[in-house]
């Protein structure tokens, strides 16, 4: 290829493995050193469409530590830049994507919080500085959902964002220890 040229790949994909930060610093060497926390073990299976400015994973089923999920994924990084997402899981164990680390510092306190050298990029963090774009849409679904301080049952979300503006068509969680949360409407800046 010379620069310019366009390409293009349709066909199945599969990737399998056992060291998640040795391939995500081997494929994207610009994130440095990303930390999956104990999440090893991956698989991801799918159809794949990818172009100059597009990449579109269809039909995915995948696994990461114990944790199962389907879905699409399309991503559009091109001038409309926008990001469509459908994710269903029976079991989704998010403490290793986070690294098992404490929560993030609260707005403001950024400036706070120490800087080490040779700090890990978690890999929540990788997929919120790749999947930047000016408009998404997100359906997720899943059955028992664990994340650092909280776990959930009946997760289920209908998100979409464009302009400034979520539209939050479906929003329902209900933590293992009593909290319920059921929303639905807008949130503009």
């Amino acid at each position: 290829f010379t620069p310019g040229d366009k390409f293009t790949l349709n066909g199945d994909f599969s990737l399998t493995g056992k060291h998640l930060a040795r391939v995500l610093r081997w494929a994207a060497p610009s994130l440095g050193t990303v930390d999956a926390g104990d999440a090893q073990n991956f698989s991801l299976n799918s159809e794949v469409a990818l172009g100059t400015d597009k990449i579109a994973f269809k039909g995915a089923k995948g696994e990461l530590g114990e944790s199962t999920f389907s879905g699409d994924l399309i991503y559009d990084f091109g001038a409309a830049s926008r990001v469509i997402l459908s994710l269903d899981s029976e079991h989704l164990d998010l403490r290793r994507v986070f690294g098992n680390q404490e929560p993030s510092p609260s707005v403001g306190e950024e400036n706070m919080a120490p800087k080490t050298e040779g700090t890990k990029t978690s890999l929540a963090d990788v997929v919120r500085s790749v999947f930047q774009a000016n408009s998404s849409e997100v359906s997720v679904r899943i059955a028992h959902l664990q994340m650092p301080s909280l776990e959930a049952k009946d997760v289920r979300s209908v998100v979409h964002y464009e302009n400034g503006t979520f539209d939050i068509g479906e929003l329902n969680l209900a933590t293992t220890d009593g909290l319920s949360i059921k929303a639905h409407g807008h949130i503009t800046d």
